[in-house]
């Protein structure tokens, strides 16, 4: 539901996202609280699950066309398996300009974008506006990391991305 006070129930620690990508504009973030993040992460038996708290002063949503939600502020998750090398299962989640949550994404192996392709594998997202920003949850099913080639007993490699829009084009930063 996007709402990360029910993660406050569990002993994960949020790790602060700072690496700040090359394709991100020089100078930009401005602050912290023009974009900054934090991620946390745990698993059960049915789903992997992800929260992402995103501190921003200005938020842009549903501005860009189907397969491009990452010019708005977005959050992407990438996962790596066996079976994909370096092409990884790619999820975007943002929110329409009605602030319904907006996930959309990649498959690995035709790297081809398709509508509502991570919904229909039950993925499930949320996006919550807050007073600072906003916070996405994920919860993606174990049969969907299979497809990767991910089992238990395997470290998982992913990462995670925050875009940030403030001007209503293509997006500014990139942590």
């Amino acid at each position: 539901d996007g709402v990360l006070s029910d993660w406050d129930g569990f002993n994960v620690l949020p790790v602060q996202i700072i690496q700040l990508n090359s394709l991100s504009k020089p100078g930009l973030p401005q602050s912290k609280s023009d974009l900054s993040a934090l991620f946390r992460c745990f698993s059960d038996t049915d789903f992997l699950y992800f929260a992402v708290n995103v501190t921003d002063d200005k938020l842009i949503f549903g501005e860009e066309p189907f397969g491009s939600p990452f010019n708005d502020d977005c959050v992407e998750l990438l996962i790596y398996g066996d079976k994909t090398g370096l092409s990884p299962i790619k999820m975007w989640v943002s929110a329409f300009k009605d602030g319904k949550v907006r996930l959309e994404g990649r498959e690995p192996q035709e790297k081809i974008t398709y509508p509502y392709m991570w919904s229909k594998q039950g993925v499930l997202a949320g996006l919550k506006r807050n007073d600072t920003g906003y916070d996405v949850e994920i919860a993606v099913p174990r049969k969907v990391l299979e497809i990767i080639g991910w089992r238990n007993e395997k470290v998982l490699n992913l990462n995670v991305s925050v875009y940030d829009d403030d001007n209503g084009g293509k997006y500014e930063s990139i942590l």
